[in-house]
């Protein structure tokens, strides 16, 4: 149990920290996106630099620990910026995690587990990018994104507990952004919150087992996520950093793809969305 604590807590610690200087020192943003969302932004930013990384390191103990240690220096030098975002309902952030936690504890692994998944993410693992790796198995060629951010996020002698770790931080990133929303009293929002609500059933009837959790149902809830951020940052917010906004959801929707192949159709959207806004984006 003290594994999945210290893990979860040190993950979130760490992607909140990415997320943040993404958003606040390499785009300059001007939003003040909540915890749940730097967090969520934070995540995907790494999904898509691991396998970057996987090129020249494997991506062993070593590479968490370092981006651990950047963390710690941000936190150092940019404490004003580092906690002003992370204010949160307590009773969200406790309540989501206890329903995770029990879900970890409550899930056996997926079917497939030993097919190629946890193939795939040992031999990131251990090794850097295996060229040609398709010969080793058919299915390592398309992995999905997902496989690669278990590789990133694990310690060697925790990584079937890690796999459930990061599997439950996305839902409870999801989950708590959710309801966090709907508990927020502005009224502009209500047509949002009417829609969020019918989300958080679905999640919450859908995921009852991480096992089943797989490598497809993250797309799921990042798709989830990606329309959420539509409605409040594109649709109703559209004058702060509508371009910026625009590149995080079309930045949103490839890894969705990246994840798992068969949403290749989401891409459509942020085309559609650019021509719903093209004036406004160039302004």
């Amino acid at each position: 149990m003290s594994t999945v604590f210290f893990h979860s807590f040190l993950f979130v610690f760490i992607i909140y920290s990415n997320g943040l200087f993404f958003l606040k020192k390499l785009l300059k943003s001007k939003i003040e996106f909540n915890f749940y969302e730097i967090s969520l932004l934070g995540l995907l930013l790494t999904l898509i630099i691991s396998p970057l990384i996987n090129f020249f390191v494997p991506l062993n103990d070593i590479v968490i620990i370092i981006n651990f240690i950047f963390s710690l220096i941000f936190l150092y030098f940019y404490k004003k910026i580092f906690f002003k975002s992370l204010k949160v309902d307590l009773k969200i952030f406790f309540l989501v995690g206890l329903l995770v936690f029990v879900n970890i504890y409550g899930s056996d692994f997926s079917d497939d587990l030993e097919h190629y998944h946890y193939g795939f993410i040992t031999n990131s693992d251990e090794l850097n990018l295996i060229w040609g790796n398709s010969f080793l198995h058919p299915l390592y060629g398309t992995s999905s994104l997902w496989l690669t951010g278990h590789s990133y996020f694990n310690f060697d002698h925790s990584r079937l507990i890690d796999i459930h770790v990061l599997n439950g931080l996305l839902l409870f990133l999801i989950l708590s952004l959710f309801l966090n929303e709907i508990l927020l009293k502005e009224k502009k929002f209500v047509f949002l919150k009417n829609f969020i609500f019918a989300l958080i059933i679905f999640i919450l009837i859908k995921y009852t087992r991480l096992k089943e959790f797989g490598i497809d149902r993250p797309a799921i809830l990042l798709f989830c996520f990606f329309i959420y951020f539509y409605l409040k940052y594109i649709l109703t917010i559209k004058k702060n950093d509508l371009l910026k906004n625009y590149i995080f959801l079309s930045f949103i929707s490839l890894i969705i793809v990246s994840i798992k192949i068969i949403y290749l159709p989401i891409m459509v959207f942020p085309f559609l969305i650019f021509y719903q806004f093209k004036k406004e984006l160039f302004k």
